[in-house]
């Protein structure tokens, strides 16, 4: 699939893509037709970009997203466990940050 037909189904820019690119998140492969270089991204990747999508829009951040899908022994229930973990720290974090609102306005 090509980076163009990936940024419709997901909604993403090649920013967003070169982005976990340079991360060594996803790994295209390369081709060159005459002066230009085209990426391509096998069934593999645009699965990983999925999930990558997914974790954004959960509200993780790059980095959070970097721990999860560089889990060591990656397997597609591997970063959701991890991400269900984070999600329990988050929401550990913010009641916190409400209980603490709640005792301000008392």
């Amino acid at each position: 699939m090509t980076a163009n037909d990936v940024c419709k189904k997901y909604g993403v820019t090649r920013k967003f893509l070169r982005f976990y690119e340079q991360k060594g998140l996803i790994h295209p492969t390369r081709e060159k037709h005459g002066q230009l270089d085209y990426r391509d991204y096998s069934d593999k990747e645009v699965e990983r970009i999925g999930n990558i999508v997914y974790y954004r829009q959960a509200g993780f951040t790059g980095k959070e997203i970097c721990e999860i899908m560089n889990t060591p022994g990656y397997d597609p229930s591997t970063p959701l466990i991890y991400a269900q973990k984070l999600i329990e720290k988050k929401t550990h974090k913010l009641m916190q940050i409400h209980e603490k609102l709640i005792q301000s306005l008392k």
